[in-house]
């Protein structure tokens, strides 16, 4: 999760509360996927009160709008391709008029269902969406699978329902606002992932959208890549490690059936805390905090496994590999070699697949940020691209 050192100042601003919408809606009766089911905005900043948190954050400031953010709750599928609930968070430039650029931002690693975008409860989604949207784009933010609104434990990393998820999210947003049909792609951490499975979702579709750009930050492309390397404490962190492991595991397990019961992957006591952990009401850190380290939470077999992988859990980590395609769009991967959440080779592995693929891709090397400062590190430049890239080409229908 992005955090960073700004106060919770939430309570100076105009905030309403977003309509009740239960995670147990009626999925069956949504009909075609895009569909926006309600509209209730969340959040109003004035352009003075966008610059007081992005200085608190250390980003820059110079808002051209304010800030309307509203939860958007839409039709999707799910991960079984089923109609489904979701969520996520449309942020709009105040007054401007035309056409909208549009960011689809991807958030980060998110366990607890109301730290999801479209809540703003976190800093990442306050501090993105008012970064982009002031700077006159209109930001979609989807809050993914079981997350948000959206039931069911969240497929994490699992590229297909990102995708999906954002997709639908853009076609929820653009029948709210009026927004150009060239997309440009960014997003943190695991976000990084769902960029580039988004952007692979989108070229391929054929569909109205057409991608403009690419950003993925520090995100976890290949983890064929960043499985073994958990075991490492030279590497990464290892408490934040077993968070991740245990997250991907339990989620991936219904979508590929890995093993049978969690004491199989597992030492005891986690493997019988793992679902009630993971039930949306616990944050990540929590999780993570509540876990021994990887090489204690795992069973010596499941290291065995994961650092090299075969059967099940090669297969799975195939299907989530992101950056085997050619993307037609500008691409550019941001990383640094001092993230202990998500190494640097990931993004290098990334690199090689797209430059394999004939992709022009670029790796931007942030030096030795930590992966939060990665991030903040990145987002500026990110949004001086994306706008120079948008007047360059100017609006599209």
């Amino acid at each position: 999760m992005l955090r960073t050192a700004v106060a919770a100042i939430g309570a100076a601003f105009t905030m309403v509360a977003p309509a009740a919408v239960p995670a147990e809606a009626d999925a069956g009766g949504c009909g075609a996927r895009g569909r926006v089911v309600s509209v209730s905005q969340v959040l109003r900043l004035t352009r003075s009160e966008v610059d007081e948190e992005l200085q608190g954050a250390g980003l820059p400031v110079g808002a051209q709008y304010g800030v309307d953010s509203y939860r958007v709750v839409y039709c999707t599928i799910s991960a079984y391709g089923e109609p489904a609930i979701a969520s996520g968070l449309l942020a709009l430039p105040h007054g401007k008029r035309g056409r909208l650029p549009v960011v689809s931002y991807e958030h980060s690693t998110v366990a607890k269902r109301a730290d999801a975008p479209s809540a703003l409860v976190t800093d990442e989604s306050r501090l993105v969406s008012s970064f982009f949207a002031s700077g006159g784009f209109a930001v979609s933010a989807p809050d993914y699978l079981g997350l948000g609104v959206s039931a069911g434990l969240h497929p994490y990393v699992h590229a297909a329902s990102e995708a999906s998820a954002s997709v639908d999210m853009l076609t929820a947003a653009d029948r709210v606002a009026s927004l150009s049909h060239r997309v440009f792609l960014t997003g943190f951490s695991q976000g990084g992932h769902a960029v580039m499975a988004t952007g692979q979702a989108l070229q391929r579709s054929g569909s109205r959208w057409a991608v403009a750009a690419l950003a993925p930050i520090s995100g976890p492309y290949d983890l064929a890549t960043e499985f073994p390397v958990m075991f490492d404490p030279n590497q990464v962190d290892p408490q934040r490690a077993s968070g991740y492991i245990s997250y991907v595991l339990t989620a991936w397990n219904p979508l590929y059936h890995l093993y049978d019961d969690p004491a199989e992957a597992f030492t005891e006591p986690s493997a019988g805390r793992l679902a009630d952990l993971y039930d949306g009401t616990h944050e990540i850190d929590e999780i993570a905090a509540a876990l021994p380290p990887p090489t204690q939470l795992v069973q010596p077999s499941w290291r065995a496994l994961l650092e090299h992988p075969t059967g099940r859990l090669a297969a799975a980590i195939r299907a989530n590999q992101v950056c085997r395609w050619a993307p037609d769009a500008p691409t550019r991967l941001y990383a640094s070699h001092g993230d202990r959440d998500v190494v640097f080779a990931n993004a290098e592995s990334c690199l090689h697949q797209l430059h394999q693929h004939g992709a022009h891709a670029q790796l931007i090397d942030l030096g030795q940020l930590d992966h939060v400062a990665s991030a903040l590190a990145s987002l500026p430049a990110v949004r001086s691209w994306f706008t120079q890239e948008a007047h360059a080409n100017g609006p599209q229908n």
